[in-house]
C-alpha cells in the first residue's frame, strides 16, 4: 500500500496562483486522473490488481488560508491510497 496527500483540484489542470508577490504554476490531479495514472500507467496491464482510493477535501479554514495565501474556496487537498491486490 502507498498513501499520501497533496494539493489537487476538482478537475485535472495546471493552476496559476500567486501570493505574497510571487506567481507559480502547479499541476493538480483530480481523483479520476489520479486513478487513471496508477491503473493505466504505473500498473498497466494488471487490471483488477490495483485499488485506488482518492478523496478531495476542500480546505476552508482560516489556518489554511494563512499558510497558502490562496482563496479558501479554491484550495483542495486529495487524500489517496493505492493498494496492489
Amino acid at each position: 500500500m502507498i498513501f499520501g496527500q497533496h494539493v489537487a483540484f476538482t478537475e485535472k489542470k495546471t493552476r496559476v496562483d500567486s501570493a505574497i508577490g510571487m506567481e507559480w504554476k502547479m499541476f493538480c490531479h483530480c481523483p479520476e486522473s489520479w486513478e487513471k495514472l496508477w491503473v493505466e500507467e504505473v500498473f498497466a496491464g494488471q487490471s483488477g490488481k490495483v485499488k485506488v482510493d482518492a478523496k478531495l477535501i476542500n480546505v476552508n479554514s482560516d489556518e489554511a488560508r494563512n499558510w497558502t495565501g490562496l482563496p479558501r474556496e479554491d484550495y483542495w487537498v486529495m487524500n489517496w491510497s493505492v493498494t496492489r491486490l
